[in-house]
């Protein structure tokens, strides 16, 4: 009988167990796989959604940049403006190519809320991903909406809505004059009634604006009851220094607060690669668990069928023979285990990745959970030395002993 034959036939004697540590493995594999997946994707997907975001730099009102360039990504309100004559200051600048007033907020309709993302006429050629049936909105009253919310609504060009803005009390926005402080609620009121017609609907970018009402800023002002802007998109030109020179000259810009694409991205890096740590030290104690239990049912094994192994050794088995035989055994239960961990982990990718979405706020709309094949490729590999090392147990116990006495035993 070939050693793989029997190295199958010794797996099938006992298959509760030998079910149980594939399952072990499986597990470790699939978690490592998971948590691998989610670093490579979430990292990859938030520099996406900031390279797609056209320009390289952001003005902000003053408080966290960082917190605001998120939210301008994903569809958050900023608490806060920029005023109307800020965006002519800025296109006064040197080195500044071009700047676009963005104005986000919060509408209702049928009582339900939504995203209003007003844009200058021209900030569509910043997003060249964008990619729009019909037209893109000039004028105050016209509307262009995401792909998923209008498949929701069942848009159609030439429809009309009526849309209610969510809008900040202007006493408490006077007052504080910054971002409420951490606890303070925000007051709100609700804005008289706007008729919106659609002009163009948005191809599906896999991004925030796949659910966004976005307008004309004109009219997103009057929409959400706001005299300015949330923020000001700012494209530079290609000589070397304008992004230090400009970033200098907007802070002195009626408190407006300059951030770069790039630091974002970097500030995103950093937290995900302190992240990284914690998730590896979790994925080495799973697999730590995985071997100790993979060795543990190969060497009960192994003393099962000790007096068996005793004979073979009797007959003229060498140790390397018996070695190899319970080595190979080992090595196929971690190898099926890691082959079904990639399978599974592959099948719930994308269920993985809308739970995440949930679970993390302001997270990007693409797919979070990154599996490239060099990623499954590691993992067979991990699947492989697991074996190999949870083998050495079983593999000192068999070949050992002296052959009469593992016979009589």
């Amino acid at each position: 009988m070939s050693t793989f034959k029997l190295a199958l036939r010794n797996l099938a004697k006992k298959p509760l167990r030998t079910v149980l540590a594939i399952a072990t493995v499986t597990v470790s594999i699939t978690l490592l796989l998971s948590l691998l997946g989610f670093y490579f994707g979430y990292n990859k997907a938030m520099r996406d959604e900031l390279n797609n975001f056209g320009v390289q730099m952001l003005a902000v009102p003053k408080g966290c940049p960082y917190s605001s360039t998120t939210l301008l990504l994903h569809g958050g309100v900023i608490p806060n403006k920029l005023p109307l004559e800020a965006i002519d200051k800025i296109k006064a600048i040197q080195h500044v190519k071009s700047a676009q007033g963005i104005v986000m907020g919060t509408l209702e309709l049928d009582g339900i809320q939504h995203v209003v993302y007003g844009i200058s006429p021209g900030f569509e050629k910043l997003r060249p991903n964008w990619k729009v049936q019909g037209k893109f909105p000039t004028t105050e009253g016209e509307l262009v909406l995401g792909s998923t919310i209008a498949k929701k609504l069942g848009a159609e060009i030439g429809k009309k809505y009526t849309v209610i803005g969510i809008a900040q009390d202007k006493k408490q926005q006077e007052e504080l004059g910054t971002y409420p402080p951490i606890g303070q609620q925000v007051i709100t009121y609700k804005t008289d009634p706007r008729e919106l017609t659609i002009v163009g609907l948005l191809d599906q970018t896999g991004a925030s604006e796949d659910n966004f009402f976005i307008t004309n800023d004109s009219e997103a002002r009057k929409i959400i009851d706001l005299n300015g802007y949330t923020a000001i998109a700012i494209e530079l030109d290609d000589k070397a220094g304008s992004k230090e020179f400009v970033a200098v000259a907007v802070e002195g810009v009626n408190d407006a607060q300059p951030v770069t694409i790039n630091q974002v991205a970097n500030t995103v890096s950093g937290l995900i690669d302190s992240a990284r740590s914690i998730m590896l030290s979790v994925v080495i104690v799973a697999i730590l668990a995985c071997a100790i239990v993979v060795a543990g049912a190969a060497l009960m094994g192994v003393i099962e069928r000790s007096k068996e192994i005793g004979m073979m050794r009797t007959i003229g088995a060498t140790p390397i023979q018996v070695g190899t035989s319970v080595g190979l055994e080992v090595v196929m239960l971690t190898l099926i285990g890691g082959i079904i961990g990639i399978a599974l982990t592959l099948v719930l990718q994308n269920p993985l990745s809308d739970l995440l979405r949930i679970l993390i706020p302001n997270a990007p709309n693409t797919n979070l959970v990154s599996l490239p094949p060099d990623l499954l490729l590691l993992s067979v590999g991990v699947a492989v030395v697991l074996g190999i090392l949870a083998s050495i147990p079983p593999l000192i116990s068999a070949v050992r002993a002296p052959p009469l006495r593992m016979a009589g035993s």
